[in-house]
């Protein structure tokens, strides 16, 4: 019985052996297990992958995140919505010209160019006048500070550099006190301040280079346009007039007496005061014994007559009659 249980027991593995097993694989691994995750490798496989993919995705938007934090673009463009950014806070000041920086030759580049202009605001200033020497050559001038603590700064003449000169920057604005600054022997510039008791802080405005003084041989005069602080009301040329070019001029702000240049030439003058105060519906008529009328307003805010030296009365200002 023992031999005949032992035969059959034999019989079976024999059969077993030649008929195969069913966790062995058609490749003829040797390792059943390891075909076993191969038959259900498909998964596996696929789970790799798709994990590797998923892995991948994930990481790739990570990596995306990990740049839009650490990358200069992804932080330039998170400055520029929260004004964190120094381009933003440029362009922010921009508006008010201040610079975004210097180049690799440490010139100033300004993301916007600001006209001075007589009786407006810059900064924590106010330009009260401007008077241009009378040799001084047409053109755009600017001034960029280089030093702001020895007041030491280069002048440009349509972005050339074209002279260096030293202003006091501790020099007072308390109390409404007005100082003068002479650009080399070009023009000078009357500055005042509510905010800045010195003019200390000339390099964040008016002196950053951004800033220009506009220089021209001659600018006619026609009604219902802005010069400087004014508004020409109205304007008013008799025809009887020799031809030839005509033009405004006073010597100084407080002189009080304007004459009216034909080439070169005193034609006529007109003493008016200087202290009047114009504003909002408030006007002053200059009436020429030659019949050349000119009514003028404030074109914004309030002042007297002072500030109309640097524009409509500069010697570059005037007419032309035919």
């Amino acid at each position: 019985m023992w031999y005949d249980l032992k035969i059959s027991l034999m019989a079976m593995f024999t059969i077993a052996f030649f008929w195969g097993c069913p966790g062995c694989n058609d490749d003829n691994d040797a390792n059943p297990i390891a075909d076993t995750g191969t038959e259900t490798g498909d998964d596996t496989a696929s789970d790799i992958d798709s994990d590797t993919a998923s892995g991948i995705d994930t990481d790739t938007p990570l990596n995306t995140d990990t740049r839009g934090d650490t990358d200069t673009v992804g932080d330039s463009d998170t400055g520029t919505g929260s004004d964190r950014d120094t381009e933003t806070e440029s362009d922010s000041a921009t508006a008010t010209g201040d610079t975004t920086g210097t180049d690799s030759n440490g010139d100033a580049t300004c993301a916007q160019i600001t006209q001075l202009k007589p009786g407006m605001n810059y900064g924590n200033y106010s330009l009260f006048a401007i008077r241009v020497n009378d040799a001084t050559a047409p053109g755009q001038y600017s001034v960029r500070t280089t030093d702001s603590q020895k007041g030491t700064a280069s002048v440009f003449l349509d972005n050339v550099l074209i002279d260096q000169f030293t202003y006091d920057p501790t020099a007072s604005l308390e109390n409404t006190t007005q100082q003068t600054v002479a650009v080399s022997n070009l023009f000078e510039l009357d500055i005042r301040s509510t905010t800045e008791l010195t003019l200390g802080a000339l390099d964040q405005s008016i002196f950053d280079g951004c800033h220009v003084v506009v220089i021209s041989d001659f600018t006619e005069i026609s009604a219902e346009e802005i010069y400087g602080p004014f508004l020409v009301e109205e304007f008013t040329v008799p025809e009887s007039l020799e031809s030839g070019t005509y033009v405004f001029y006073v010597e100084s702000g407080n002189a009080g007496t304007v004459v009216i240049l034909r080439d070169d030439v005193e034609v006529d003058s007109l003493n008016y005061e200087w202290t009047t105060s114009l504003g909002p519906d408030v006007s002053y008529t200059f009436e020429f014994q030659s019949g050349v009328i000119l009514k003028v307003t404030r074109a914004s805010g309030t002042s007297n007559l002072f500030p109309i030296a640097a524009s409509l009365f500069d010697g570059r200002h005037g007419f032309v009659v035919p």
